[in-house]
């Protein structure tokens, strides 16, 4: 009988993954289409915010829809969890296959260019605040001389941190989903 819930949660999360990662797709473009990645020098903060704020809503609402579809309106905090980190694994491997493929098909440059805006903005803000030159200078070329990853190298080490990231949201949403059945009815 275990198994079998097993096997339909692998099942049942496929579709839902689909759903999650098109959602970050979206995010991402939307960023890349209106470079919002260097508007400011927080805007990452500011990107990461609002993704959370996405992504909890959409796994609190797919959670939801699995437990009333499937499971007749009944699902523990364990399960909730599980069907939530089967999500982030399957998300984790299509948003994975999407970063390489913009990294070395739609835009190659991108990663680099950002890299470029950002150390600009950070030389800015930090002579702004009175910072000396020198010191600036020093940050800055500690920022130019770091390697950027790999297009495949990034795609991969982008899979346990969509991983961790939604296993995190999931402690709260499962918690906020899960509705045991009564025994004694």
């Amino acid at each position: 009988m275990e198994q079998k819930i097993t096997n339909s949660i692998w099942k049942e999360s496929l579709t839902p993954s689909i759903i999650f990662a098109l959602v970050s797709i979206i995010i991402s473009l939307v960023v890349y289409f209106f470079d919002l990645a260097t508007k400011s020098l927080f805007a990452g903060i500011y990107i990461l915010l609002f993704s959370l704020i996405i992504n909890f809503v959409l796994l609190l609402l797919l959670t939801k829809k699995y437990r009333d579809d499937i499971l007749g309106g009944f699902i523990s905090y364990g399960k909730a969890l599980l069907f939530c980190l089967v999500i982030g694994i399957y998300s984790s491997i299509f948003v994975a296959a999407y970063n390489y493929t913009f990294s070395t098909v739609i835009d190659s440059e991108y990663q680099k260019h950002t890299n470029e805006k950002v150390q600009v903005l950070t030389a800015n803000y930090m002579l702004e605040k009175g910072t000396p030159e020198t010191q600036v200078n020093e940050i800055v070329d500690k920022m130019k001389k770091k390697a950027l990853p790999s297009p495949i190298k990034a795609s991969l080490l982008s899979i346990p941190g969509t991983i961790i990231f939604t296993f995190l949201i999931s402690l709260i949403t499962s918690a906020i989903v899960k509705r045991e059945e009564e025994i004694f009815e």
